[in-house]
């Protein structure tokens, strides 16, 4: 998971070294043959890696549970969340339904859906597992609704999804002029993130509730920003804590949650665009690349440079991407500068080998912290702008997946280290931001893309979905 002051961060560079094998044997179960052209590679490598998955399920009463690490005794499936757990594991699943559209994908999807909708229920009776979007029912409500919306045969799912939301909304905590739930101002556990998926369930179902309590959440995080001038900022614990500037727990967060936002209210959003271009602004004053390249954390991580999701350009990006797409944005709009600068930087200064950069790209190839995590940033920014480079860049991350992928029975797993401080702690997992689910994802959306078929991604509700008539813009 990303650094949080559960997990300080040090300067120490950790690099790779003999943590993981290539995989040189079962080659076409693998991909890693290049006998039927490289798409064909991400394709089989993907889903040699959800029959791994597959291999390690275990059998429940609604339907098959997964630990978040096979073979480890005190792995008990039982957690429910989007980050490591069983609701991640779902939108791996769903990833490869929509991809493929065969029966064999489509019934393990509903057998993880089922199983993901009796734990939560359970997870809710004997305790509160939270609203946070990757640590709460949050993610679990997002992961229902994206089954949802590829089995409309099911509508048990829609309305399990909606009633997790209806719960969220019900628990809600109001302080000041808006609602917050947990008193973090995050996308993985704090106010974004829950706003993230409160729109998620409004655009499912278009309730007016949930979008009145996505605007709650925004006009919390208004209440609690910190200023600098001209610039605001969002420490993790709202108007206190640390404060991270980047996507997982901090400013950039913040910013593309409020984008959101204002695009889906379209109207009277000036107050959110406001605080969004301040919150940028800090960026931009603070970083490179025009402000998509931030140090992981102030008060002593200025020196500490992470390169994916959670702490990177990788996620930080997304919240300048998003420009053309918000209220106001003419037709045609060049691609964002900060955007492109960001995943040039990633393109020249990081490469895409785990090792080769600097201090934040350890031996982890996953979605959050890793190699999974820079290619889908490629092909977001691919997507926007057709340039080559960088569907080009995100074929190198998929080489470098194949390339530690390794073979355990009729599959293969990606050992790594989840922790850039324990670089010898070395597993390998089975959920979507650490993972087999979401490396099989990330593997699934390059081969989707180079055979023209980017409409059938799974998003997750922080995920950028694209500017209408994208590509068009000057200068893409």
């Amino acid at each position: 998971m990303p650094e949080s002051p559960t997990c300080p961060a040090t300067s120490t560079r950790f690099v790779a070294a003999g943590c993981c094998l290539a995989l040189f044997g079962l080659l076409t179960l693998s991909g890693c043959s290049r006998t039927d052209g490289e798409s064909a590679r991400w394709r089989e490598t993907a889903l040699a890696g959800l029959e791994w998955l597959a291999a390690a399920a275990v059998p429940g009463p609604a339907g098959s549970l997964y630990p978040d690490v096979p073979g480890d005794s005190l792995g008990i499936p039982t957690n429910p969340d989007l980050y490591h757990g069983q609701a991640g594991r779902v939108f791996g699943l769903l990833q490869a339904a929509a991809a493929l559209g065969d029966d064999l994908w489509r019934e393990r999807a509903l057998a993880a859906m089922n199983a993901l909708e009796a734990l939560t229920g359970t997870a809710r009776s004997t305790g509160v597992p939270g609203a946070g979007l990757y640590t709460g029912l949050a993610g679990s409500g997002a992961a229902l609704l994206a089954g949802a919306r590829l089995f409309p045969d099911q509508p048990r799912f829609a309305e399990a999804g909606l009633a997790l939301a209806d719960e969220i909304l019900d628990s809600v905590r109001p302080a000041g002029t808006g609602a917050t739930w947990s008193g973090g101002s995050d996308i993985i556990s704090g106010t974004a993130g829950t706003g993230l998926f409160l729109l998620e369930a409004w655009r499912f179902s278009s309730r007016e509730r949930y979008l009145d309590g996505a605007r709650e959440a925004a006009d919390w995080l208004l209440s609690v920003a910190q200023r600098r001038e001209d610039m605001l900022f969002w420490p993790v614990g709202g108007a206190t804590g640390m404060h991270y500037p980047n996507f997982a727990h901090g400013t950039s967060g913040v910013c593309f949650f409020l984008g959101e936002l204002a695009t889906a209210l379209g109207s009277e959003v000036e107050n959110y665009l406001t605080a969004r271009r301040a919150g940028l602004a800090w960026l931009t004053a603070h970083g490179s690349a025009g402000g998509s390249v931030v140090f992981h954390h102030e008060e002593g991580g200025e020196d500490l440079q992470y390169v994916g999701w959670c702490h990177g350009p990788a996620g930080t990006a997304r919240a300048f991407l998003q420009e053309r797409a918000l209220p106001g944005s003419p037709a045609g709009a060049p691609v964002p500068a900060p955007a492109l600068a960001g995943a040039d930087w990633l393109v020249t200064e990081v490469g895409a080998e785990p090792g080769e950069s600097p201090s934040g790209y350890w031996n982890n190839v996953s979605v959050c912290c890793g190699t999974s995590g820079i290619l889908l940033a490629m092909l977001d920014v691919y997507l926007e702008t057709g340039q080559e480079r960088y569907l080009e860049h995100a074929r190198a991350c998929g080489r470098v997946l194949c390339r530690w992928a390794v073979t355990e029975g009729a599959g293969v797993k990606w050992p790594q280290a989840e922790h850039r401080v324990r670089p010898d702690f070395i597993q390998a997992q089975t959920g979507y931001m650490q993972g087999a689910a979401g490396i099989a994802a990330a593997l699934l959306r390059l081969w989707l893309v180079e055979t023209g078929h980017p409409e059938r991604f799974v998003r997750l509700p922080d995920e950028y979905r694209g500017t209408p008539g994208r590509g068009t813009g000057e200068g893409s």
